[in-house]
């Protein structure tokens, strides 16, 4: 964030602000909340019509991230350029389901996207229709792919995913 100059006590005709916005719309009752997140369920029911809900996202969501075989280059949504194959994402924090962009990737199908939960990976899925849980773009600029999921972070203090091919 930047700061006024300490000599600008006012704005004058003519004089422009830059500034990023982001929008955040969020269910008021559980009743209008029809997804499979228990905790945010519990969450509207304890405080209907509440500021708590959108703080909650702001304070839950104010992630720590780690990349290994990529870089950060967005904090949220997360946005990662891969650089190796696989690319790790450990996270710290986040409350119902993050949203991450995979950035750089050589092809628009044969990458997994898997947890590390103990030893084992277990494959993300939730699909409900094959393969309708993430979606693919293609940069034509750089002749790559982008490939966006929903990691679903709720009740974990933290979280390693790793995207391979």
């Amino acid at each position: 964030m930047q700061a006024l100059p300490p000599d600008v006590e006012q704005f004058q005709p003519g004089d422009w602000v830059e500034l990023d916005v982001e929008w955040i719309t969020v269910p008021r009752i559980a009743d209008d909340y029809y997804g499979p997140n228990a905790a945010f369920r519990k969450h509207l029911a304890e405080h209907p019509r509440s500021w708590k809900t959108v703080h909650r996202a702001a304070i839950g969501n104010d992630l720590t991230v780690t990349v290994i075989g990529g870089k950060l280059i967005g904090r949220y949504p997360l946005i990662v350029a891969a650089e190796e194959n696989p690319v790790t994402v450990q996270i710290k924090g986040g409350v119902g389901f993050v949203p991450v962009r995979f950035e750089g990737l050589e092809s628009a199908t044969g990458y997994t996207l898997s947890e590390r939960v103990g030893d084992q990976l277990v494959a993300l899925d939730q699909s409900v229709h094959g393969n309708d849980f993430w979606q693919t773009d293609y940069d034509a600029a750089t002749g790559t792919w982008k490939m966006s999921f929903n990691l679903p972070v709720d009740g974990k203090m933290k979280s390693e995913w790793v995207l391979e091919r």
